[in-house]
């Protein structure tokens, strides 16, 4: 196992910094995204509850962002056309694999949307969220590959809620990309979606 980093945008006792900060619970980061600039494959990341107002992305593999609170509880929420969580390899020869997201939240805005997992350049694999809510802008969630070949596959979304957004869950691909395979959606729940729950977005 590896350290695990403490989030609290209404940390008042010290502002985001080096060191030892974030690693103590009493001295936690102010936002997530230096949470993730600090962490390392293994790591676990928890994020007390709160809107981030900013636009996390993931490029490492074997992280794990834990959501304290309710449902939902930490939002991250970037606003204007934003994507809230992206997941991405845009690294020829580098995968991104076993990203876990526990109870967080991305609410996109809109073009944006709540969560973006791209093949851009390599593989993305073994993605899990769980109790997860995805909502806002064009799509909850998009998965899609680019590139020569490049695909999102072995994904899992156990009890997640998708929802407000113009489509639910949008599998694409595109440039040469292969196909999203072997996803599993389990007891997820889809509700304000103006157009489309599940949508194949086809081939660009």
């Amino acid at each position: 196992l590896g350290d695990t980093w403490w989030v609290d945008k209404n940390n008042t006792i010290a502002k985001d910094g080096t060191g030892t900060q974030g690693q103590d619970p009493t001295r936690p980061l102010l936002t997530i995204g230096q949470a993730i600039t600090n962490a390392v494959a293994g790591d676990l990341i928890c994020v007390a509850p709160g809107s981030y107002v900013e636009a996390i992305t993931i490029k490492k593999s074997r992280l794990t962002l834990l959501g304290l609170g309710g449902r939902g509880g930490p939002a991250i929420a970037p606003g204007g056309n934003g994507v809230a969580i992206t997941i991405i390899a845009d690294t020829a020869g580098t995968k991104v694999t076993d990203v876990t997201l526990v109870n967080i939240g991305g609410e996109g805005a809109g073009t944006g949307g709540g969560l973006l997992v791209h093949a851009s350049a390599d593989d993305v694999r073994r993605i899990r969220a769980i109790g997860c809510k995805f909502e806002g802008g064009a799509y909850a969630l998009t998965m899609k590959g680019t590139g020569s070949g490049n695909s999102v596959g072995d994904t899992m979304f156990e009890d997640c809620e998708f929802g407000w957004s113009t489509d639910g869950v949008i599998l694409t691909n595109g440039a040469g990309g292969d196909v999203v395979t072997e996803t599993l959606f389990r007891r997820c729940f889809w509700h304000d979606i103006t157009t489309d729950c599940i949508k194949d977005g086809g081939f660009a």
